[in-house]
């Protein structure tokens, strides 16, 4: 039997409810030419029988069942060993694939050489039409100053085998460990970036990520990432490299005030213990002397990390500083709250006043609205004159 062009990995654990809408948005695909390795990860439910219903009656589907629980990716690596394609797409047990997602993928990675792999996403990308090719530079470029591109799931790539398989695969830091993979392998390999909208990535509560141990595995990603650019083989120049780690730190700061501002509480454990502070301590909603010098410290630690940040952004699209230095600045009005409390916020929220929120956010909204304008004149004009619409398709954002 000859090897089929793309295996589709379909890694299971516990997806009875889900698994054959995805294993027959697989079989559905136009492209034809394709295995469908179904990997069940020792489910205690009926997910073995149902993947085993669909193997008798398609000669493409192969069913196997891991001897002992893996975790979601050793499983995902466990798979990719198994397989016999020249290409490699992963499908998750509750994703469903749009009919035409594998003919769009395979042409478009077939076409370009360069690409190592391809990655769609929910939304589109900005910078230009797909596909775009980025180099390691570009993609750390849209990962740090741009919006992003790390975030994409496993379902979202299409891989060469020989590729995959020379980075590697996937590391076991827990459900970040895609994060991490698509940080190391676009340090040495270009990345082709496709269209939107080829999958429909479902949300439900049993997804891994969103249980409490998925968000203590997400609280590490912030210091790997630094761990990362901080690596000799790191693309960026050594001048990116420094404004990326204050953007870094900025989104952390920021997200750990947003966390502040919603009631909930992520703060290191190293702190916890240096102030004498337990969990308890802060589940009771008592402000002590001890958590009321623990927040101190916190508050001024958020500080400097804004002062860190702040100088990155004069180097935004002039269409987003303004909304970016209105965050700053009210964030930083969410800190003098805290003090001005007296750093009883436990059981009760802090806020920016209404007069307050609309002194900075009203003049900043003016203000990039202007900035817009000539942006957008710009990319009409761009756009009505190139007579080569795929000339972006090489450079990125």
């Amino acid at each position: 039997m000859s090897a089929p062009t793309v295996s589709v990995l379909l890694t299971t654990y516990n997806r009875e409810v889900f698994l054959a809408a995805a294993i027959e948005s697989v079989l559905g695909q136009t492209f034809t030419d394709f295995e469908l390795l179904v990997v069940d990860d020792g489910s205690s439910d009926r997910s073995v029988e149902i993947a085993h219903s669909y193997e008798r009656l398609d000669s493409r589907v192969r069913v196997a069942v891991n001897d002992r629980n893996l975790g979601q990716f050793r499983n995902r690596n466990h798979a990719a060993g198994l397989a016999r394609g020249s290409l490699l797409k992963y499908q998750d047990s509750d994703d469903l694939m749009y009919p035409h997602c594998l003919a769009v993928m395979v042409s478009m990675l077939q076409a370009e050489p360069r690409a190592g792999f391809g990655l769609s996403s929910g939304s589109r990308w900005s910078g230009g039409p797909c596909p775009m090719l980025l180099t390691p530079r570009m993609a750390y470029q849209r990962e740090f100053f741009g919006e992003g591109l790390f975030f994409c799931g496993p379902s979202g790539a299409l891989f060469r085998s020989d590729v995959f398989r020379a980075l590697g695969g996937f590391p076991d830091e827990g459900v970040a460990s895609d994060h991490l993979f698509w940080m190391r392998a676009c340090k040495t390999v270009n990345v082709l970036l496709m269209p939107a909208d080829l999958f429909w990535y479902r949300l439900h509560p049993a997804q891994e990520f969103q249980s409490a141990k998925g968000q203590q595995e997400y609280a590490r990603v912030p210091g790997l990432v630094w761990r990362e650019l901080q690596a000799s083989d790191c693309p960026l120049t050594p001048e990116e490299r420094e404004q990326a780690k204050r953007n870094r730190a900025y989104h952390v700061a920021r997200r750990t005030m947003e966390d502040l501002r919603r009631g909930r509480i992520y703060l290191p454990k190293e702190d916890l213990a240096a102030f004498g502070v337990t969990r308890d301590d802060l589940e009771s909603g008592v402000v002590t002397a001890a958590t009321r010098r623990l927040l101190a410290f916190e508050v001024q630690r958020a500080r400097e990390l804004f002062r860190q940040a702040e100088p990155g952004i004069r180097l935004l699209h002039p269409t987003s500083r303004d909304c970016i230095r209105t965050a700053l600045t009210l964030y930083r009005g969410i800190l003098d709250e805290v003090e001005r409390a007296d750093y009883g916020v436990l059981d009760r929220r802090v806020r920016v006043g209404t007069a307050r929120r609309a002194s900075v956010a009203v003049p900043a909204m003016v203000r990039a609205w202007r900035a817009r304008r000539p942006h957008q004149t710009h990319q009409a004009n761009v756009c009505s004159t190139s007579e080569n619409p795929n000339a972006m398709s090489s450079t990125g954002a």
